[in-house]
């Protein structure tokens, strides 16, 4: 082989170097786009599906407040079914501190219905014994203004959870 079959050799592997470079830079770069892309997305829909969240939350608890001053209101169906819907987009894509953060809120609130449901068998059994024992109306009343800031305390971690994950 003589030094111009060589240099053409050498010219021929550069420019096939060159191409293989080119591509594999467009591929990555392909890559890194549709991934910047789909983490934009995930992102959208946990600013919404939060968005969503506080504000079934917000209405539920006022409903809640509602109920409890009103013994004639009822429960919204509508809107628990709506909270729970939101529940579970947010258990498939919210961050881990928000699945642990809710995780806690949802444990509390149902400690709270519990709470709630326990105290009105218990007044209609014995309504009676309740009325003259002071001291277990004011142990229920502490218990349940406990709970109650568990579960503001609770959403409070929430929220904080979810800016934290969103940057904000």
């Amino acid at each position: 082989m003589d030094a111009g079959e060589l240099i053409a050799v050498a010219a021929v592997v550069a420019a096939l170097a060159g191409a293989v470079g080119a591509f594999l830079g467009i591929l990555v770069g392909e890559s890194k786009r549709a991934e910047n892309a789909r983490k934009e997305l995930l992102m959208t829909a946990r600013i919404a599906v939060y968005g969503q969240f506080l504000a079934a939350t917000s209405r539920i608890l006022s409903n809640a407040l509602d109920r409890a001053s009103n013994s004639a209101s009822t429960r919204d169906e509508a809107a628990a079914h709506e909270l729970n819907r939101i529940i579970a987009e947010i258990q498939v894509i919210g961050g881990v501190g928000v699945r642990a953060a809710l995780k806690d809120f949802l444990e509390h609130v149902s400690d709270a219905e519990q709470s709630a449901a326990d105290h009105g068998r218990e007044s209609r059994i014995a309504q009676d014994i309740l009325a003259r024992d002071n001291f277990y109306n004011v142990l229920r009343s502490v218990t349940r203004s406990n709970l109650e800031a568990t579960i503001k305390a609770d959403c409070s971690a929430l929220e904080d959870a979810m800016h934290t994950e969103l940057g904000v």
